[in-house]
């Protein structure tokens, strides 16, 4: 389909003297010399980027030094079904209906590429995706960079399909906040020398602009004009013709550029990724990532798949009596984060799979809270715990544990807290003031932490602990003990809100995975009732963790086996239905620092005065 040509990257590109932005060789690139498919794709890469070519302006480009490939992709609202399309460094342009006049500025367009690549769905028409996987590519870094953001980094930090995070109007205010691989958030106050402020925000998708990228987007310079005479114009006319609007906020990292640690900030817009690198050349600071060849790559070439290990585990022989044996069993314990019934009823089978897996024999519980699970792991009551985030941070401060394993959602190994009510007076997160409200537990990071710290943010509350009744008014604050039972108390008025975790649409049946899907079952209208009104930032997902003093053998045992248990559909069952797990990940300690920072900042940092030391009941 189409004809082969070639699609020039980075790569070709380190003549010049400023690295560029997102290396990547696509695996599509040709040795040949690329032509255009259309005259109107000529016209126009010619009008900002010829000018570059010729080497007569000197400033980044906005398609790329050639054309790419060319294809014809399915389209459903295209002449027979199809539209042409090309490939650039940059982008894709398209024309969409050929028998439109070809002089119109949105004749040609260029694709909605960033939003296809964050949710993994491909677009075919107006309103019309087919499934695929978010794109683990690189956005703003040299492609062999490990550690750098990809584009599904930014599944629940950008708008898609699979749902909007709409951020508040920060205009004037410096820009500080810093993401990871994992798409956690953090404030990171070293990134304000670089001065960038929020400059202009996007009303239409509720996202803030850098400064440094809305003067790009509305630079004047020589262009060449319809004409073919060189003129003076905006570059990008409207400003939002490349781009599209902006779907993520703009955000720092530290990425391997050129083979070499530098500060890059990243935005993300519907059709394009702007990066600013403040130790560039002034004229190549902003750059537009390579989009166009990583979405070849990904669409055509299957690259940027997310891989797990999966080990094939060995049982082991358990001497009579030994740890692990059927006399002696390792004890497993489930933190009652949904019905204690309906996690027991997984977990137990669960560990029969996995004692097949591993040799070992599993006696599996569900205590009464999240802490008595943390205290029996201290008291060795407990060898295995399924903890939550914010349990394990404590677990592994006061007694030693160690985590083996993250939990993965739809590839994603993080996920938001989400404020909820059905009250119709409620709309944002102040309006919760005075009214009764329901976390989950004071060891929960989605049904506690999280919602304080950014409670703290907000400036409606203060305090080291928290002053929660200061805003919600005395005797308004309950635990729960459970995300369902959050939301059962918000759906039936005994509360006028509360916080549980939260998650993005699910890719193949667009519906939610917050803990709303927990009791839809019984309340099907719950999604119609209880709406989200607010987000947290992201959380480091839930854990598998070890007690301390367990033999590293067994530890490394259940953990590949744990791994293979995962890849096989019986065990995916079971994941599934215990916390909607889709896969499991190898994970360290440090992964949950930004956790930690997160309870400095709600100044939850007294754990045992916060947290006494209950009877483990396990």
């Amino acid at each position: 389909m189409g004809t082969s040509r070639r699609i020039l990257t980075a790569l070709g590109l380190l003549a010049l003297a400023t690295p560029v932005v997102g290396s990547h060789q696509s695996t599509a690139a040709q040795p040949q010399q690329g032509s255009f498919a259309d005259p109107a794709f000529e016209r126009v890469w010619a009008r900002t980027d010829k000018l570059v070519a010729q080497g007569e302006v000197s400033r980044s480009w906005y398609w790329g030094p050639t054309p790419g490939r060319s294809e014809t992709e399915k389209y459903l609202e295209g002449e027979g079904g199809v539209r042409k399309v090309q490939y650039f460094d940059k982008s894709r342009m398209e024309i969409n209906d050929p028998k439109a006049n070809p002089n119109d500025p949105f004749y040609v367009t260029n694709g909605l590429l960033t939003v296809e690549l964050v949710s993994g769905k491909v677009q075919v028409g107006k309103s019309a995706y087919e499934g695929r996987f978010p794109a683990q590519i690189p956005l703003a870094s040299d492609n062999d960079d490990r550690n750098a953001p990809t584009y599904a980094s930014f599944l629940q930090l950008a708008n898609t399909p699979l749902g909007d995070h709409p951020a508040e109007d920060m205009t004037g205010k410096v820009v500080n906040q810093i993401v990871n691989k994992a798409g956690i958030v953090e404030t990171d106050p070293s990134k304000e020398r670089y001065g960038v402020r929020y400059g202009h925000y996007n009303a239409e998708t509720k996202h803030n602009i850098a400064d440094k990228f809305w003067e790009f987007l509305n630079l004047s310079g020589p262009i060449i004009g319809p004409d073919g005479r060189v003129t003076t114009g905006k570059l990008s006319d409207p400003w939002f013709y490349t781009t599209g609007y902006a779907i993520s906020e703009p955000y720092w990292a530290n990425v391997k550029i050129g083979g070499r640690q530098r500060d890059v900030l990243i935005q993300l817009f519907e059709r394009r990724v702007l990066t600013y690198v403040p130790d560039f050349a002034p004229e190549w600071r902003v750059q537009m990532g390579n989009i166009g060849a990583h979405y070849y790559d990904w669409r055509y070439k299957g690259a940027g798949q997310r891989g797990f290990p999966r080990p094939n585990v060995t049982p082991v022989s358990v001497p009579a009596g030994a740890l692990g044996s059927p006399q002696n069993p390792i004890k497993m314990a489930f933190v009652p984060s949904a019905n204690s019934q309906r996690v027991l009823a997984s977990g137990e089978p669960l560990g029969r799979l996995l004692g097949q897996i591993t040799g070992y024999s599993f006696r599996v519980s569900v205590p009464t809270s999240y802490a008595a699970v943390i205290e029996a792991m201290g008291s060795n009551n407990v060898d295995v715990a399924w903890l939550a985030p914010f349990s394990y941070a404590l677990a592994h401060e006061k007694y030693g544990a160690e985590v083996i394993l993250s939990s993965v959602r739809f590839g994603q190994l993080a996920y938001p807290s989400v404020f909820i009510t059905a009250d119709p007076n409620v709309r944002t997160i102040a309006d919760f003031r005075g009214k009764k409200f329901a976390f989950v537990d004071p060891a929960s990071a989605s049904g506690y932490l999280y919602p304080v710290a950014q409670l703290k943010r907000l400036g409606l509350v203060s305090g080291t602990p928290p002053n929660l009744e200061a805003f919600f008014g005395s005797g308004n604050v309950i635990f729960a003990g459970g995300h369902d039972r959050v939301v059962t108390a918000v759906y039936n008025g005994q509360a006028a809100g509360g916080v549980v975790f939260g998650g993005p649409l699910n890719p193949g049946l667009g519906t939610p995975t917050d803990a709303r899907s927990l009791v839809a079952r019984t309340l099907p209208d719950v999604y119609q009732k209880v709406r989200i009104v607010g987000e947290t930032q992201l959380i480091p997902n839930d854990t598998v963790s070890v007690r301390r003093g367990l033999p590293p053998e067994m530890v490394r045992q259940i953990q590949q086996g744990l791994l293979e248990l995962a890849g096989t559909a019986e065990g995916n069952k079971y994941l599934v239905d215990l916390y909607a797990i889709n896969d499991l990940a190898p994970v360290t300690d440090s992964f949950y620092d930004p956790l930690r920072r997160v309870a400095q900042e709600a100044g939850i940092t007294n754990f045992e005065q916060l947290f006494p030391t209950p009877t483990p009941r396990p």
